[in-house]
């Protein structure tokens, strides 16, 4: 038996699949030295932190974040219900501040009604140096 031999024109079973470019998360743009560049403009990178121990960069956005509200709140310290509009995973937060960047953060116990909640306190000295949180 015979196959007939494909057509150069004809559109196969790939031209029926969506494109790559139309699957991606970010509009690819082409740029002006034949290179591609995403559009996602405006999302920073790290928050740099100059602490006594040298500076630190921190990529994540919820610790970067955590850091900066521990930071801004000085000797009162932080609560999850404080900033609860975002810090879900507070302790966490502060756990990965803790043990990955090693900054002192005390943790003290303010009790209430049925139990206690805890009260972050950031006490390695930190300047913020760039980035956002």
């Amino acid at each position: 038996m015979k196959m007939p031999a494909p057509n150069a024109n004809e559109a196969g079973p790939v031209a029926a699949e969506p494109s790559f470019e139309s699957t991606t998360r970010f509009e690819i743009i082409a740029a002006a030295n034949g290179y591609s560049q995403n559009s996602c403009r405006g999302k920073q990178n790290a928050l740099t932190v100059d602490t006594p121990a040298g500076r630190i960069a921190i990529s994540a956005r919820q610790q970067r974040r955590a850091l900066a509200a521990l930071i801004n709140a000085g000797s009162q310290g932080i609560t999850a219900l404080e900033i609860s509009s975002w810090a879900y995973r507070l302790g966490a937060y502060v756990h990965v501040l803790r043990h990955d960047y090693g900054l002192a953060i005390e943790t003290l116990r303010e009790p209430h009604d049925g139990g206690w909640h805890g009260r972050y306190v950031l006490h390695t000295p930190c300047r913020i140096i760039g980035g956002a949180a």
